[in-house]
C-alpha cells in the first residue's frame, strides 16, 4: 500500500483525486461518483491509511449529505471504519472524524438507524429513477422497495396519479392557469407532494412552486429531489442528465400540516394534489386547505379515484361546496 499513490487509492484510473473533491460538492456529481464511477469503496480504504485517513473523512461527510450514498457507505462497512477511528485519532483528526461520524447519522434515510452493520454485497440501494415527461426528464428517489405498514409510508413511493397529473400539466400548459397570471408570475402549491414529481414538472413551467408534506420522512426525500433538480452540473460521462430547473425558478419544500394553517399568509395560484384523499377526514382537510390558501381568482386540481372506490372523495365534494369553492 506505501507505493501507490493517493490518487490511485482513491479513485479508478480515469478519475483524478481533484476531479473526486469537486464531484462530492454536488447532488449530481455525488449521484454519477456512486453509481456512474462506483468509487464508495475506493473512498473507503483511505479511512485504513495514516496517510490518507483525513483526504477519506472529508469526503465521506461530503457524500453522506446523499441519503443513498450515507446508506450505502454504511452497508460497505463505514460505521465500524468511524467507531474505529473515535479510538485511534487525534486532535484535528478526530475532529474530522466526529463530523463524518454525525454527517452519517445524519444522511441515513427513513428505517435505517446508526450504527449498522456491514451487508452482504450487492445491498446497493438503487439510484434514483429517471422518468421521461413530455420534453422534461425527472430524476426522483422513491422507495420502491417499501412495504407500506401506515399512512406515513405513502408519501415515499411513486403513485400512478402524480405521473397522470405531471403530464397533463406539461402537455395542456398554460391553459390551466387562472385568467391574467402568467407561467413566469404563478404561484403553485402542491398538497401532499410524496416524492414530488407532479411538482417538479410544474416547476419547469411556472415561476415559484412549493412541494409539500407534514411526514419529516417524505420532507427529507423530497429536499434530496429538490436538490437533484436545482442542481445545473452535469457530471462527465453521466448517462443521462436531467432537466435542469429554468433560470429564475424557485421551488420550495415545506411542511404543511392541514389541520394548523392559523400562522399560513402565503395565498397561491393554484393548488394541485394527486391521490391525496383516503378518508372521511382527509376529504375534510382538503377541502378547507385550499379554502384558506387558494387566491380569491385562483384555481386547484385535486386528482383523485371515484368516490365509489376511495374512502373521503365525496366527503371532499361535498366540503368544497359548503366552503363556496
Amino acid at each position: 500500500m506505501d507505493s501507490v499513490s493517493l490518487e490511485e487509492l482513491v479513485t479508478p484510473k480515469h478519475i483524478s483525486l481533484d476531479e473526486l473533491e469537486f464531484l462530492v460538492q454536488t447532488p449530481r456529481g455525488r449521484l454519477h461518483l456512486r453509481t456512474g464511477l462506483r468509487c464508495l469503496s475506493n473512498v473507503l480504504e483511505l479511512l485504513d491509511e495514516e496517510a490518507t485517513v483525513e483526504a477519506g473523512l472529508r469526503l465521506v461527510t461530503e457524500l453522506c449529505h446523499d441519503c443513498d450514498a450515507a446508506l450505502e457507505l454504511g452497508l460497505r462497512g463505514l460505521h465500524p471504519l468511524l467507531a474505529k477511528l473515535t479510538r485511534t485519532c487525534t486532535g484535528d483528526s478526530l475532529e474530522l472524524v466526529y463530523d463524518a461520524v454525525q454527517s452519517a447519522a445524519d444522511g441515513l434515510p427513513p428505517g435505517h438507524a446508526f450504527p449498522m452493520g456491514q451487508e452482504l454485497e450487492g445491498h446497493d440501494p438503487p439510484p434514483p429513477h429517471l422518468l421521461h415527461l413530455p420534453s422534461v426528464i425527472l430524476q426522483v428517489r422513491c422507495d420502491t422497495s417499501l412495504r407500506l405498514h401506515s399512512q406515513g409510508d405513502v408519501g415515499r413511493l411513486l403513485w400512478p396519479a402524480a405521473m397522470v397529473m405531471a403530464r397533463w400539466l406539461l402537455r395542456t400548459s398554460p391553459a390551466w392557469l387562472p385568467p391574467s397570471t402568467t407561467l413566469a408570475s404563478c404561484k403553485l402549491l402542491e398538497l401532499g407532494a410524496g416524492i414530488g414529481v407532479t411538482g417538479l414538472a410544474a416547476a419547469q413551467l411556472v415561476g415559484h412552486v412549493t412541494l409539500s408534506d407534514w411526514d419529516p420522512s417524505v420532507l427529507a426525500n423530497l429536499r434530496y429531489n429538490a436538490a437533484l433538480v436545482k442542481d445545473t452540473s452535469q457530471p462527465a460521462g453521466a448517462a443521462a442528465v436531467p432537466t435542469d430547473l429554468p433560470a429564475g425558478h424557485i421551488l420550495h419544500v415545506q411542511h404543511l400540516d392541514w389541520y394548523c394553517l392559523d400562522k399560513i399568509r402565503d395565498k397561491f395560484d393554484v393548488i394541485i394534489g394527486s391521490d391525496i384523499v383516503c378518508s372521511v377526514e382527509d376529504g375534510e382537510a382538503v377541502a378547507g386547505v385550499v379554502a384558506s390558501l387558494l387566491s380569491p381568482t385562483g384555481l386547484a386540481y385535486i386528482l383523485l379515484p371515484p368516490a365509489r372506490v376511495r374512502w373521503g372523495v365525496e366527503v371532499l365534494n361535498t366540503s368544497s361546496i359548503k366552503l363556496g369553492l
